[in-house]
């Protein structure tokens, strides 16, 4: 009988200011909806067995690293240098405990919220190689598809 490897895949975003607003408590997956959350919730509804073995995790100004699926509510904070500081001692030690679960990484970040995770680089383990996100918002979503989708149909043609 063949083993199937199942590729866990740990996906890091920055929140958006753009959020939905309701009153009530959403999962941050649907609170927060720049176009970078478009794209992955079009990929949860569009592959739902691919999006199995992703684990999603929002890098938040106002709460850190935390799970797309906390209820988080409606707050308007940015991310300033130094809330990016003070978060990331916190902020590394979930994503240290997150590696091990995961053998591909993307991280989509802004220029500030890379200093919630600066010195990330050290704790990632030698078997995962991190795709960063880089350049202009709208070229970090392509590389966020292209990531996500690795070959799947996206709906777009």
């Amino acid at each position: 009988m063949d083993v199937v490897t199942v590729v866990k895949r740990l996906l890091i975003l920055a929140c958006s200011q753009r959020k939905r607003p309701d009153q009530s408590l959403l999962p941050a997956i649907e609170r927060y909806n720049g176009p970078a959350f478009q794209i992955v919730r079009k990929f949860l509804r569009t592959h739902p067995v691919e999006a199995q073995s992703l684990k999603i995790y929002v890098l938040s100004a106002k709460f850190g690293l935390i799970p797309a699926s906390q209820p988080t509510p409606i707050y308007n904070q940015r991310m300033t240098l130094n809330q990016a500081q003070k978060l990331r001692p916190n902020a590394l030690r979930k994503l240290e405990r997150l590696l091990p679960n995961c053998n591909k990484l993307f991280i989509n970040l802004g220029q500030i919220y890379w200093q919630a995770l600066a010195g990330h680089e050290v704790i990632i383990p030698a078997n995962i190689s991190p795709v960063i996100a880089q350049g202009s918002s709208g070229r970090r979503q392509v590389e966020l598809r292209d990531w996500l989708y690795n070959g799947l149909p996206d709906g777009t043609s």
